[in-house]
């Protein structure tokens, strides 16, 4: 059964920001992100559970839980799960240091 998804603003500037690097860095690569990324968000909207737990020692990470785009296994889907469906919150590199980048999507008016 699938539930409703949200991708949340900053979510879709981080989507964005991949798309026009890899059409820059590798052209034939940003359509085959994108169909990987929707590959993602359809198996997180069937199992909203799926996914790993983030780091729950920092207040901003609790809840959230990351799922990998399939074909880029650096980039994921970091999102929270509730009753209501997923809330997309980011798509990132696994390398950022992900409490700054939270606080900063929050400073770019991301909601809680």
């Amino acid at each position: 059964m699938s539930v409703r998804v949200e991708l949340r603003e900053a979510a879709v500037l981080d989507v964005t920001a991949i798309f026009e690097f890899l059409a820059f860095a590798s052209p034939g690569s940003s359509p085959t992100f994108i169909r990987a990324l929707e590959e993602a968000i359809l198996r997180l909207s069937d199992h909203p559970r799926i996914g790993h737990p983030v780091d729950q020692r920092h207040p901003r990470l609790r809840g959230v839980r990351s799922w990998p785009v399939p074909g880029f296994p650096s980039i994921f889907v970091f999102y929270v799960p509730s009753g209501a469906g997923v809330s997309i919150v980011r798509v990132l590199h696994g390398a950022r240091d992900l409490p700054t980048t939270f606080l900063e999507g929050r400073r770019q008016g991301e909601e809680e």
